[in-house]
């Protein structure tokens, strides 16, 4: 799991513990460029749930392979009563939802 996981867990543990303990939100969201397969890993180990993918969320110059292009994200979250949340397990996303720069990747 590492000392990244467990980093990650405390903050997300003050994120959503009441003020004055905590910053007292109620809902953590994080999106991940699809593809990025450990940081989705990260947040599936730490309870966050994959709600969505956001088409053409990002535009990033010089993103992959040099090329400058909007890039599709998953968005994943997790809410205080959720928390501490068990893992979650990877998305199976059938081929024929997936979009033609997802369909390439294996």
């Amino acid at each position: 799991t590492g000392l990244f996981r467990e980093g990650m867990a405390l903050v997300v543990g003050i994120v959503l513990r009441q003020a004055p303990q905590g910053m007292g939100l109620h809902r953590l969201e994080a999106n991940v460029r699809i593809g990025n397969d450990t940081s989705a890993g990260l947040l599936r180990s730490l309870g966050f749930r994959r709600e969505r993918t956001i088409r053409r969320m990002l535009w990033l110059a010089d993103g992959l392979g040099g090329r400058s292009a909007w890039f599709d994200h998953d968005s994943f979250a997790v809410t205080r009563e959720e928390w501490p949340a068990a893992p979650h397990a990877a998305r199976t996303t059938p081929a024929s939802a997936r979009t033609p720069v997802t369909r390439a990747m294996p």
